[in-house]
Formats: structure tokens, C-alpha cells, sequence
């Protein structure tokens, strides 16, 4: 008696299952061979299943490590940005330090700083 192609793909999935849940098992072991390798150098780093109810992701699982690491208080943008070493286009002078057009952000009417403004914000003008 021959099987119909609906209880032959039905086998075929159960197959492809089990394969897929051993290939996982053994990758598994090799992972945690070479997080042990990680962990013995002082590098802390786990395996983390991810939700797969997360949609976003594609992957099932992600390596995250327990390091602790440097992050600044204002955000990893912070001081990235520097003026150049350029008269103002608002002041139409250099100051020291130098400052740009962002210094003037702050103003309703873009205008140049006078002498009590550049001392207040801790500037002078260069000559």
C-alpha cells in the first residue's frame, strides 16, 4: 500500500524536526565548549534565547556579554562634534574657544554676543 503525498509530507516534517532540534543540541555543546573558553579569560559572555514572539528578530538566540561597559551620562553622541576653528556665521568673529551657529541656538533672534554674554558663557574674542 502506498502512502498518500499528504501522510508522506507529514513524515518528512517530523524528520526534518528532529534533525533540526539534534543540529541545535549539537551546536549547543560546541558553543558552551567555547564559552568556556571565553569565560576562563576573564571574558563573561552567556547564551541568551531570544523571545520568538519577537518578530523583529531573526535569529533564535544571541550572545550578550556581562561585561560591564563605558557608557556616558548624556548619551554616546556627547562631545563628538566640535566647532571649527572659524569665525562665527552669526558673530562674524573668533572667539576662544571657538564656537559656531549651535552656541546661538539658544537665542530668539540670531544676533552676535555681546561682552556680558561671551563672559557668561565662558568665551573670548580674539582680536
Amino acid at each position: 500500500m502506498q502512502k498518500s503525498a499528504i501522510v508522506e509530507l507529514q513524515d518528512l516534517e517530523m524528520r526534518k524536526q528532529r534533525l533540526v532540534e539534534r543540529a541545535r543540541k549539537e551546536a549547543l555543546v560546541e558553543i558552551d565548549k567555547i564559552l568556556g573558553v571565553l569565560n576562563s579569560l576573564g571574558l563573561n559572555y552567556e547564551l541568551v534565547e531570544q523571545n520568538p514572539a519577537n518578530k523583529k528578530r531573526t535569529k533564535t538566540a544571541a550572545l550578550k556579554s556581562t561585561a560591564p561597559h563605558k557608557i556616558s551620562k548624556r548619551g554616546s553622541r556627547v562631545g563628538t562634534r566640535k566647532p571649527k576653528d572659524a569665525p562665527c556665521q552669526i558673530c562674524s568673529f573668533k572667539t576662544s574657544p571657538p564656537h559656531d551657529r549651535r552656541a546661538h541656538r539658544g537665542q530668539k533672534i540670531k544676533k552676535p554676543f555681546n561682552k556680558v554674554e561671551l563672559m557668561e558663557k565662558g568665551y573670548q574674542k580674539n582680536t
